[in-house]
C-alpha cells in the first residue's frame, strides 16, 4: 500500500511560525555525500543514488528510536520500508508501514518515522530536488531543534562496509545494475525511448518502482506518476498501458 500525504493548514502555520524564529545553527557540509555514512543519534544513513533531479538515501533507525518531527519546505519525499515495522506520523495521518510499504510526503509536510521492530528498521528515502539542508525540525528527542543537517564531524568515511554501504550509478544505456540490501533487491534501469520501455520494463508482483528521471504516462499522454513518485503493480495495473516521453530512469525494489 502506498499513501500520499499533502500539506495541511497546520503544517503551513507551524512552518511560518518556525520561520519567524531565529535562524537555525548551520553545520559544515561536504561537496558530495557519496562514500560517506552520516551518523545519527537514532542510527545512520548513506546516499545510494543521486543525479541533478533526485537523491536517494538508505536509513537504519534503531529499535524504539525515531527521527525528529521535521519537514522539507522545498522537496518531496518518498519513504519505502525495506525491513521492519515503522510508525509514520504526520499531523494528518498516523500509519504503520511494514513488509514492503511506502508513503509519499509532499513538500512542507511535517513527519517523523519511528522503529517499532526489535532490530530496528531499514528505509529507502527518495527526495526531489536533492537538497539535504532543506530541513526544518519542529521537535527532536536528541535536542537538535535549532540545528541544521548533520555536519562533517558526524560523517564516517573509513569503515563503510560495516554499514552495508553501496552506491548505484545512473545508467545511460538500457542496462541494469542490481544490488541486494536488507532482504531486498534494488535494480536501476534506464529507458531511452518508448520502444526500450516496452521491451524491458515489466511490472512485477510485490515490487515498488521509484522514478529518478522522467515521468510515466498512459497512452493518452495523461501523467500517472511524476518524478520522485513511488508506485507498484497494484496501482499501475488499474491504469492503461504505461508510456514515457523522454529518457526515464527507474529503480525497482523487490523482496529477495
Amino acid at each position: 500500500m502506498i499513501k500520499r500525504v499533502s500539506i495541511g493548514s497546520k503544517d503551513k502555520y507551524i512552518l511560518k511560525e518556525i520561520g519567524a524564529q531565529s535562524e537555525k545553527k548551520k553545520n559544515s557540509q561536504p561537496l558530495s555525500y557519496k562514500n560517506k555514512v552520516v551518523i545519527k543519534p537514532w542510527g545512520y544513513e548513506f546516499l545510494i543514488f543521486e543525479n541533478e533531479l533526485v537523491a536517494i538515501w538508505q536509513l537504519h533507525i534503531k529499535s524504539t528510536h525515531s527521527t525528529s518531527m521535521h519537514c522539507h519546505p522545498l522537496k518531496k519525499t518518498s519513504l519505502t520500508v525495506l525491513r521492519g515495522r515503522a510508525l509514520s506520523n504526520t499531523f494528518g495521518l498516523r500509519q504503520i508501514i511494514d513488509g514492503l510499504g511506502a508513503t509519499i510526503i509532499d513538500k512542507g509536510v511535517f513527519h517523523s518515522t519511528k522503529a517499532e521492530s526489535e532490530h530496528g528498521i531499514d528505509i529507502i528515502e527518495l527526495e526531489t530536488p536533492p537538497n539535504k539542508t532543506d530541513l526544518v525540525r519542529l521537535n527532536d528527542a536528541y535536542g537538535r531543534q535549532q540545528e541544521g543537517y548533520e555536519g562533517l564531524k558526524e560523517m564516517e568515511e573509513q569503515r563503510l562496509s560495516d554499514f552495508g554501504y553501496f552506491y548505484l550509478d545512473e545508467p545511460i544505456n538500457p542496462v541494469e545494475q542490481t544490488i541486494d540490501s536488507c532482504g531486498c533487491t534494488m535494480t536501476i534501469s534506464n529507458y531511452n525511448s518508448q520502444q526500450e520501455f516496452d521491451k524491458y520494463f515489466q511490472l512485477e508482483d510485490k515490487s515498488y518502482y521509484q522514478i529518478c528521471r522522467g515521468n510515466v504516462f498512459n497512452h493518452d499522454n495523461e501523467e500517472l506518476y511524476e518524478l520522485g513518485d513511488t508506485f507498484n503493480d497494484v496501482m499501475a495495473s488499474s491504469k492503461q498501458s504505461l508510456s514515457i516521453n523522454e529518457r526515464t530512469v527507474i529503480i525497482k525494489i523487490s523482496t529477495v
